[in-house]
């Protein structure tokens, strides 16, 4: 089931209820900001990674097993012959929305977001 947007204004006048005491707002943002909140698994702005080891290291940074993941000003770094394949493997149809991507080595050998 998908939920319905909020009229323009609407979370707005609910935060204004909580704010001057009513307790039953609070109920009713919860209810409208509650299935967009559980839809996003994971939400990462403005981070860098670094993997310092030559090898043995990992094959990727992040692992997405379901949900939507939001990914916004990353930037990353591996040395040359390191075995990282992917920046994320994806697994059971996680959808991810990438906003400035930057691979500082150029060193990743597949996708930026690989599935498995």
């Amino acid at each position: 089931m998908v939920a319905e947007t909020p009229i323009r204004g609407e979370i707005t006048r609910i935060l204004h209820r909580w704010k001057t005491g009513n307790q039953e707002a609070l109920s009713s943002l919860a209810s409208l900001a509650y299935p967009e909140l559980r839809a996003i698994a994971l939400r990462l702005t403005d981070s860098y990674f670094l993997q310092c080891a030559p090898s043995n290291g990992p094959k990727q940074f992040l692992s997405a097993w379901g949900g939507k993941v939001q990914l916004s000003g990353i930037g990353m770094y591996s040395p040359g012959g390191s075995p990282l394949v992917h920046f994320a493997t994806l697994w059971n149809n996680a959808a991810v929305d990438m906003y400035g991507f930057d691979d500082l080595s150029g060193n990743i050998s597949g996708l930026i977001c690989g599935r498995d």
